[in-house]
């Protein structure tokens, strides 16, 4: 599968946030994923699982899941929060 589909986080990723997030990743279950995280200013456990799941997803199928331009928030929140194999997926530098 050569599709490739991307992602645009919010500035809020708080509980109201996760249904939108899962739904919007739902939508590019068929391609490979890029996430765009340069305007988060929080992120909650709730949209955590949601990419953390999607990652497994994307691992299980050997297509490309990356987030790329992590705002330093989201970066602090994900070492705050032990989310250590959501990291191996950020890149710092966007393609």
């Amino acid at each position: 599968m050569n599709a490739r589909s991307s992602v645009t986080l919010g500035a809020r990723l708080d509980i109201a946030a996760a249904p939108g997030l899962y739904s919007a990743l739902w939508e590019c279950r068929e391609a490979s994923v890029t996430i765009d995280a340069s305007d988060v200013a929080h992120i909650g456990t709730h949209c955590l699982q949601v990419l953390l799941a999607a990652t497994e997803y994307w691992s299980d199928k050997n297509e490309l899941f990356q987030i790329v331009t992590p705002s330093e928030p989201f970066c602090r929140a994900l070492g705050r929060m032990g989310a250590s194999c959501l990291e191996t997926a950020v890149v710092k530098d966007e393609i």
